[in-house]
């Protein structure tokens, strides 16, 4: 695998649970994707590694214009009502050098699938099974539900 390949997967690591704008692509259902989305290989265990390929294809689903990055507009069309409100604060947060869109670079400093991972991974043996990726689900409904 090279350097770029390897970066791209990096970058994209989490996108799919930053927030709901990413979990909204054409073509993908509303919400999270579901287990047997992430889990690729169909072993029963997501890995980091799948949730990052996954993210990567979340990312290139949504950079419509196909340019390498997510512009705030590409965030909005993506969404849902809820997540179309949260891009300008997605957008303050992520884009570090402030040129109105998001690259893969800064999408990768935030990390979110190491720790989406490292908080659903409940016995810490590098991955999440269908009971701990159920049980954070579950975790997340009642979390928003209160919001």
């Amino acid at each position: 695998m090279t350097q770029t390949i390897k970066f791209v997967l990096a970058a994209c690591a989490g996108l799919a649970l930053v927030s709901p704008a990413f979990a909204n692509t054409k073509g993908a259902g509303k919400g999270p994707p579901s287990f047997e989305t992430l889990d690729v290989d169909g072993n029963g265990q997501i890995t980091e590694a799948e949730m990052r390929t996954h993210g990567v294809a979340r990312f290139e689903g949504m950079d419509t214009d196909k340019d390498g990055f997510l512009s705030k507009a590409e965030l909005e069309a993506a969404g849902t009502k809820r997540a179309q409100k949260r891009s300008a604060r997605m957008m303050s947060h992520l884009d570090s050098n402030e040129d109105g869109q998001l690259s893969l670079e800064e999408v990768q400093k935030r990390d979110r699938a190491g720790k989406m991972l490292s908080r659903m991974d409940k016995d810490e043996d590098g991955s999440v099974s269908r009971e701990e990726y159920d049980t954070a689900r579950a975790h997340m409904k009642k979390r928003h539900k209160k919001n």
